[in-house]
């Protein structure tokens, strides 16, 4: 029992320190619980009469020094982690910046391997989400590749059901007749388990918008105009926190007329104001951490999927067809559609006897 304790309590630490956000996002709750309870006690420990509009002054100050204590935060904490040589994002960039170096030469060939990829993981995780909801694993593989929207009225009748594969061979799959199961073979044969992301372009560049990298010949105009916009943005942020300061320190030193250096309120008040400019920085230095870390993560999933891309393509696994393959196989399917068109027409026998010729 002991021994059970010791190593429960060594993975507790083991998590840890296997991640330090978790415990600094535990720290920081249990420190603005803390101050949150010491703000709301202390004044009326010490002026039980509380005014009304006194305390709206005292909230309003508060936040005002809030928010921008967060957006100094978020801004200083994010930049820093984003240039930091060393850090974590700079390696991830690096390194699918070196990959997409590496592809270069085949990259055109990198739609035709996403739209492959995209329906080799929806079979997947249609297999997977039949094997979670309790089927077999050979059964969820034959429902992912084989049963249709037109099947299941025959699957769910209590009859085997009879495919033919790619080289006709016959494919023989069990019926289905629990109710909660039919439901799970309608919600991944209905569409309801699918793939959003459409682009090829999102895993070809480093940029966060996850477009193509743009021409050198366009980058120049492109940069400029971010720079106007960005003008604009600051000088209207600039006004905004100008006239926020403004109102704040004017309520701070109405505040500060109100009472002497002497009275406890006063350093009530200056406590809670450094303590709220401090737990701000630190909040939005969370925020900017938890965004660089999805935006870290975002880049190493960029990152594997064109290595797959170039190791499949060096290996032979993944062929691309060319142009005119492309435009061939379009041209046999439409044909074939058409011929079974022709075929499902159905031509109408005449009705009647027919009557002799010159007769009426």
């Amino acid at each position: 029992m002991a021994e059970e304790e010791g190593l429960e309590g060594r993975s507790l630490l083991a998590r840890a320190k296997a991640s330090p956000r978790r415990a600094m996002v535990a720290v920081s709750a249990v420190f603005m619980a803390a101050l949150i309870t010491f703000i709301s006690l202390v004044p009326m420990l010490i002026t039980p009469e509380i005014d009304l509009w006194a305390w709206l002054t005292r909230m309003l100050i508060l936040t005002g020094i809030a928010v921008p204590s967060i957006v100094l935060g978020e801004i200083y904490y994010q930049a820093k982690l984003v240039e930091d040589p060393d850090g974590a994002y700079r390696a991830e960039v690096g390194r699918l910046e070196a990959l997409l170096a590496s592809v270069d030469a085949f990259v055109v060939s990198f739609p035709q391997f996403f739209f492959a990829y995209k329906q080799e993981e929806l079979a997947r995780l249609k297999r997977d989400y039949l094997i979670r909801e309790h089927f077999d694993g050979l059964e969820a593989v034959y429902i992912v590749r084989y049963v249709t929207e037109e099947d299941l009225p025959e699957l769910f009748s209590g009859k085997t059901l009879r495919k033919e594969d790619s080289e006709g061979r016959a494919i023989y799959i069990k019926s289905i007749s629990d109710e909660r199961k039919q439901g799970c073979v309608r919600a991944v044969l209905g569409g309801r388990i699918a793939i959003s992301n459409d682009s090829p372009a999102y895993f070809l560049s480093a940029d966060a918008d996850g477009g193509m990298a743009p021409s050198i010949l366009d980058e120049g105009p492109r940069l400029e105009r971010a720079a106007r916009r960005n003008r604009s943005f600051n000088r209207f942020s600039k006004i905004g926190m100008m006239v926020v300061f403004s109102l704040v320190f004017s309520m701070v030193a109405f505040d500060a007329s109100q009472s002497g250096i002497d009275d406890p309120m006063t350093w009530y008040n200056l406590l809670s104001r450094l303590t709220c400019m401090v737990s701000g920085i630190v909040s939005g230095a969370m925020t900017s951490a938890t965004t660089v870390a999805a935006m870290t993560k975002v880049l190493r999933v960029k990152s594997k999927v064109v290595d797959l891309f170039g190791k499949r393509y060096r290996d032979g696994s993944f062929r691309p067809m060319s142009y005119e393959e492309l435009a061939r196989a379009e041209f046999e399917r439409q044909a074939a559609e058409e011929e079974a068109a022709r075929e499902a027409v159905v031509v109408p026998e005449p009705i009647g006897t027919p009557l002799p010729e010159g007769g009426e």
